[in-house]
């Protein structure tokens, strides 16, 4: 599993749903793709991204990235979840 997140969400603060990834113990070891037009990778890697890509981004660029953190298993994919599920989550965490 890894988490493809976007820092500048609406009505939610990726930097603030990094840290709390980091800060909880059950998901503190999950890999943390941050893509962003915020291009600052020296800010994500300090809270605790496991990865930076600047947008946009392709497809390519994501599952490449995914692919190094997740070793492969038949039954691996990758999560999409929609702002909502996130933050539905994040109280859930």
């Amino acid at each position: 599993m890894a988490v493809i997140l976007d820092v500048m969400m609406p009505g939610l603060d990726g930097w603030e749903v990094l840290q709390t990834l980091r800060k909880t113990p059950r998901t503190s070891r999950i890999p943390v793709v941050v893509c962003s037009v915020f291009n600052d990778p020296q800010l994500a890697l300090s809270l605790g991204a496991t990865v930076f890509l600047p947008k946009p981004v392709s497809q390519g660029d994501i599952l490449g990235r995914y692919a190094i953190y997740m070793p492969y298993k038949k039954e691996a994919r990758p999560l999409f979840f929609t702002v909502s599920k996130l933050i539905h989550l994040g109280a859930m965490i």
